[in-house]
Formats: C-alpha cells, structure tokens, sequence
C-alpha cells in the first residue's frame, strides 16, 4: 500500500477499551518521503495505538513496513503515565521494518511477550517498493528492534530479536519499573558473524548498547 504523507493500516484512537487485534497480516507498507525526521510524510505504522485501555495484538504478522523517516510496526503513543493501561503484545511475528518493531512512547501497564523480531536489511528485497532515501550517516540497518520511551510499568520477556546492523536490540529512556527478561538477540554487523547476546538482566532504566 503506497501513500503520499502518513500511512497506518490499524489505528486505535484514544479512550478505546477492550480491545483484540488478533492474527492480522500487515505487510507492503510505504509513504513518500520528504528527507526529514519526526513529521507527517514518511510515516508508516502498520499498527498505532492511542490511549487505550485492556488492548491485546497478539499471533500478528507485521513485514515490510518500509521508511527510513519513521517506519515502526507497532507504535503506542498514549500521552500518559499514570494509569495502567493493560495493552498486552503477544506473540506476534514482525520482520523487514524500516525503523522500529515496537515503539512504546508513554504508558503504564504494558506487556511485549513471546514475539519473533527479525530484519535482514534496511534495503528490502521483495523487490524493493521505492528507493529509500540515503541516510545523512549511511547507516543501513534499522534503528531499534523494541524501543521504550517514557513508560511505567513494563515488562519485556522471552522474546527473540534478530537485527541487521541496528543501533540497539532494546533501548529505554525515561521510563521506571521496567522489567527485561528472558529475551534472546543477536545482531548482524557486515564483515562480522552473527553475535548471540542472552538479554536476562533484570530490570533496567536507560538504554544499553550492544
């Protein structure tokens, strides 16, 4: 699906409750972009979540969701902290996405369980829908495989995380109680061999790079 500015296949608007996403295919997902970061042209979510309340995506297949400006699969973005919000992300397969798997920006009450996260390059080649733009630093690989911003409350358990040269497997920043656990990475870096990293280290309240 190509668009000219923002592209979302599934949005949840704020003040949603009980909600299921359930064994959804997503995938071929880009928009034209504008070589600028963090506004509208460029960004592509296959699935957004506002605040929202008992939300559950589980056993979904996210892949090629392309952009280089702000290509995340699944992104929550609530605007709050205090309440628990009760969004589970279960099980769910997500490959070939151009910035982020998961991005969590705000919320309290969230759990990322048992998902596979795999990218094999920044270049897709399904073929590729539209030439990326060349990034300022040549960076090919994607930016963060789950990312965690502003959170409360979280837990990030027994999940796999497969990257090609990204920046971070998982990155945290103004967030508290979060919970790492069980999780197995590995990150490819060209002229380099797969390096496995067993992620099992308690709770963490800054990013960490590998």
């Amino acid at each position: 699906v190509p668009g000219s500015g923002e592209v979302e296949a599934i949005v949840v608007r704020p003040r949603t409750r009980n909600i299921t996403i359930n064994n959804v295919h997503i995938h071929h997902l880009y928009a034209n972009e504008n070589g600028k970061y963090a506004d509208l042209p460029g960004v592509v979510r296959a699935i957004f979540i506002g605040e929202s309340y008992d939300l559950k995506v589980t056993n979904c297949r996210l892949h090629n969701i392309q952009g280089f400006e702000d290509g995340d699969a699944i992104q929550i973005q609530t605007g709050t902290q205090q309440q628990s919000l009760n969004i589970l992300i279960d099980n769910c397969l997500i490959y070939d996405f151009g910035k982020r798997a998961i991005k969590v920006n705000d919320g309290s009450g969230l759990t990322i369980t048992n998902n596979t996260i795999l990218s094999s390059s920044m270049y897709f080649i399904d073929p590729p829908l539209v030439p990326p733009l060349a990034r300022k630093d040549s960076f090919l690989g994607v930016a963060e495989g789950i990312a965690i911003y502003g959170a409360n409350n979280v837990l990030v358990a027994n999940n796999t995380i497969k990257l090609y040269t990204a920046s971070w497997l998982i990155s945290l920043g103004s967030s508290n109680n979060v919970t790492i656990t069980g999780n197995y990475a590995s990150i490819y870096r060209p002229h380099l061999d797969w390096t496995e990293v067993p992620i099992s280290r308690g709770s963490y309240t800054r990013a960490f790079y590998l």
